[in-house]
């Protein structure tokens, strides 16, 4: 008797209890999976982790039994224990509030800000993409008992298990983790003719997920050779294996792998290769139905980033716009990717000396950025500090200062003191005290600074030979001669003198110049 005659009799009881321990583990494995996926697509993490985790237990305990020569094996899950998981699972169900599931990156349009999940204190990295979808055992979670899950030994999937505790550490910024079980779950393979296929668009998204992560922690090539990696595997797919609807994931995991790259090449400054790479995503359109071409669309973005780095801003702005268009009207107003094109556009019209019009722009940007994240955010506070310089440039000092102080604030909030972007605000302070004539103001906050930037980079760095510099001229206007010249002839002794070359100031990743004070 399977479960649907089960469940026709009203008898779970005693078919749970005819399960031998090698079922009992993998129908709770899966069960515990879709609960964690569940609870994850609530953005309920903390109780997701603690699902996914018995998942893995489950799933791992599985493996390894599966594996072993000895006939003998321990039960690490009991009816009883099988019995209460299907209940949560009905409870979960019912709670449930998005009934759509995919195994590519999903389009959510968002119109009310309180959607989104306030956690995540880190900057959204526009350009890259990730799979952040689950994988769900059976079509849908929002199904009967019956096809929510399989109980065939052969339909058991350890790899999308462990790819589900991921993607769940991967939210609750468990990098490291995360980033480990990505890895598993490319080497724990389908059972049967699978391996051909759905074990290649796996071991592509999870190639994706750990670029991502990478680059998240700075570890760039490290990134880069995932989704290289991610790239020739799908090249080495035999696209003969897919029928029609598994088409277009290959077709997602191809615009998305092809998506990290062009951002790699970007930040590399390849950027003839990254053209080349966003006409090829373009000419994609229509090929990923699923998505409605959210994932060609973002192609517009990068091309304007491109275009904003070689020096064309009419070919940025033009980009950019047409990405914002598609952005809103496939997500809606309140979404980080909006919010992103927009502070781009604010840039472009910032780098034109068109400062009404980028002000306006980033005020639109922080008003969606604080609504998603809430005031203490990586990304309001970059939104902050660019209203601030470009206040700054339109000489309102008063209010210039202001966005300074709130960016600075929230910088403190999440790095504490020792971070490059909080030397950057806290030049642009100093700066901004001098040209308002607040001098003793001006050097007590350069006098901060070299206390960090000894910290971060060393006293022996060319950086600190500029701020000593900026403090002597200071020091010389103040009257007080002797600190003026203690200060000018240690700047003086450090290697580079008073020369700030542009590799030091990408340290900083901002425009703005400690001496100009002077």
């Amino acid at each position: 008797m399977d479960l649907l005659q089960s469940e026709r009799h009203h008898d779970f009881g005693a078919y749970i209890d005819s399960l031998d321990d090698k079922l009992l583990e993998i129908t709770g494995a899966k069960i515990t999976s879709n609960i964690a996926a569940m609870l994850y697509m609530q953005d309920q993490i903390k109780l997701a982790t603690a699902f996914c985790n018995t998942s893995i237990q489950l799933t791992l305990h599985t493996c390894k039994a599966n594996s072993s020569s000895s006939k003998k094996r321990k039960r690490v899950i009991s009816p009883s224990q099988l019995r209460d998981i299907l209940h949560r699972q009905e409870f979960v169900k019912r709670s449930l509030t998005a009934k759509a599931v995919s195994v590519a990156p999903g389009v959510t349009r968002v119109d009310n800000p309180s959607q989104f999940n306030k956690t995540e204190h880190a900057a959204v990295v526009m350009g890259f993409h990730f799979f952040d979808k689950p994988l769900f055992f059976g079509n849908s979670p929002d199904l009967e008992i019956s096809q929510s899950f399989l109980l065939k030994d052969e339909d058991f999937r350890p790899n999308s298990m462990l790819f589900n505790g991921a993607l769940i550490h991967h939210r609750g910024n468990k990098l490291d983790t995360a980033a480990k079980l990505f890895k598993m779950s490319k080497r724990t393979p389908f059972p049967g003719d699978d391996e051909a296929s759905g074990h290649m668009l796996m071991k592509v998204m999870a190639d994706n997920n750990i670029g991502h992560i990478n680059y998240r922690q700075g570890r760039r090539q490290e990134a880069a050779n995932h989704f290289a990696r991610a790239l020739r595997t799908l090249h080495a797919i035999d696209e003969s294996f897919y029928d029609s609807s598994q088409d277009s994931h290959f077709s997602e995991c191809l615009i998305v792998t092809l998506l990290n790259l062009t951002t790699i090449c970007i930040v590399a400054e390849d950027y003839n290769k990254a053209m080349v790479m966003c006409q090829d995503i373009l000419s994609m359109k229509g090929q990923a139905p699923r998505t409605g071409d959210f994932d060609v669309s973002v192609a517009h973005f990068s091309v304007g980033r491109i275009h904003h780095k070689r020096g064309d801003l009419e070919e940025a702005m033009k980009s950019y716009k047409t990405y914002l268009q598609q952005a809103k009207a496939q997500l809606g107003t309140y979404h980080p990717f909006v919010a992103a094109v927009l502070y781009s556009i604010g840039q472009v019209y910032f780098d034109q000396c068109k400062y009404q019009e980028a002000s306006r722009i980033f005020l639109q940007s922080l008003h969606i950025r604080k609504a998603i994240f809430g005031n203490v955010h990586e990304d309001v506070a970059n939104t902050y500090y660019s209203i601030g310089r470009t206040l700054h440039d339109k000489e309102q000092h008063g209010d210039a200062m202001h966005a300074y102080q709130k960016a600075l604030s929230i910088q403190k909030n999440l790095f504490g003191t020792m971070h490059t972007d909080i030397v950057t605000t806290m030049c642009n302070i100093g700066r901004l005290h001098y040209k308002m004539g607040n001098l003793e103001e001006s050097l007590a906050v350069y006098q901060e600074i070299t206390q960090i930037v000894q910290t971060l980079l060393g006293h022996e760095h060319p950086f600190m030979a500029t701020v000593l510099k900026t403090i002597g001229l200071i020091l010389i206007e103040l009257g007080k001669i002797d600190e003026a010249m203690e200060s000018l002839t240690t700047g003086a002794r450090i290697k580079g003198e008073f020369t700030l070359t542009c590799s030091h100031m990408a340290l900083f990743g901002r425009q703005y110049s400690a001496a100009s004070a002077a």
